[in-house]
This record gives C-alpha cells, sequence and structure tokens, in this order.
C-alpha cells in the first residue's frame, strides 16, 4: 500500500495536494473542494480543518488541518476529493481507491 502522506497525530501544518484525475491535473475554477476521510475500517471521519484552493486551473490546494483531526489508531485514513462545480455537479479524485494516509503516534 503506497501512502500519500505520512504525519503525525496533532499537525496543524497545512498538507498541499494536486488534484489529478489520472494523470492530468484536474481545473478547478468555480469549484467548491472538500476531503472526505474514511479510517481503517471504513467508516466516515468528521474532521474540522479547511481546504483552500490555491491554484484552481492547475489543481493546486492545501488541507489545514486541526490538532484532532488525526488519530494514529484510525490509521491509515483513505482520503477522496470533492469538487463541486455547482451546475456541472459533484466529481470526486480519484475514482476507486483513494488516497492512503498514515498517521504516526504524536509526543506523549
Amino acid at each position: 500500500m503506497a501512502y500519500g502522506y505520512e504525519l503525525v497525530e496533532g499537525r496543524t501544518a497545512p498538507i498541499p495536494f494536486t488534484v489529478y484525475r489520472g494523470a492530468v491535473v484536474v481545473n478547478l475554477t468555480g469549484a467548491t473542494v472538500s476531503l472526505i476521510f474514511l479510517d481503517v475500517t471504513g467508516a466516515p471521519v468528521v474532521v474540522g480543518g479547511s481546504v483552500q484552493v490555491l491554484d484552481a486551473p492547475n489543481g493546486s490546494c492545501q488541507y489545514t488541518p486541526l490538532a484532532a483531526d488525526f488519530d494514529y489508531k484510525k490509521s491509515p485514513y483513505t482520503v477522496h476529493v470533492k469538487a463541486d462545480s455547482g451546475a456541472s455537479g459533484v466529481r470526486f479524485y480519484p475514482r476507486g481507491a483513494g488516497d492512503f494516509w498514515r498517521v504516526y503516534r504524536g509526543a506523549t
């Protein structure tokens, strides 16, 4: 299993990502972007962080997590990007299996 990101619990620094459809960058102009997280059991995870689109034509975004967003016991997380373009509809990336984010235990 390849991991898209490896991070430590409590991280609040922005996590940059680019949205692709296959090998092609997705133009996010006019889209509202969010991330969908599933834990290791496949259950949805509610997070409090936010997604910012940095460069819409080039699919460039960042996710800024809250300190409580990730729990290493629920890792690895499966992550999909949800792009809502209003009248054009909602699309999810990647299609099929999502990206995997591995979370390590933070300092105790």
